[in-house]
């Protein structure tokens, strides 16, 4: 639960800098915004992020737990997390970048379960 609260804290900063930006800085910032969903989604679905970074930060991490991924059912949790945290933010636009990311998690955990 940390890591997707850490993510959505974050959209949420971003989001709102874009709203009190103007112009080109707006148009950047919420660039910077997309980009950063889009890493996320595609780091966990292609399990760049390690157990270890998880909550309780054991350190160093073992040598086997480095190479691990984030597992099916992880990408599912994280996934659900996201979508029930539309309810938590405000903005119609991050609301919905929520909503979108998590379903995509959910879907590609549940590909592979199967």
């Amino acid at each position: 639960m940390a890591l997707t609260q850490e993510v959505v804290e974050k959209l949420s900063s971003l989001h709102q800098l874009v709203d009190v930006l103007s112009g080109e800085a707006q148009a950047q910032a919420a660039q910077m915004a997309d980009i950063y969903l889009s890493q996320f989604i595609d780091d966990c679905g292609n399990g760049r992020i390690p157990p270890w970074k998880r909550w309780p930060f054991p350190w160093p991490p073992r040598r086997d737990e480095m190479s691990e991924g984030l597992n099916p059912a992880e990408l599912v949790v994280i996934g659900a997390q996201l979508a029930s945290a539309v309810t938590t933010v405000a903005g119609e636009r991050l609301q919905r970048d929520l909503d979108a990311a998590g379903s995509k998690l959910i879907a590609i955990g549940l590909d592979r379960m199967a």
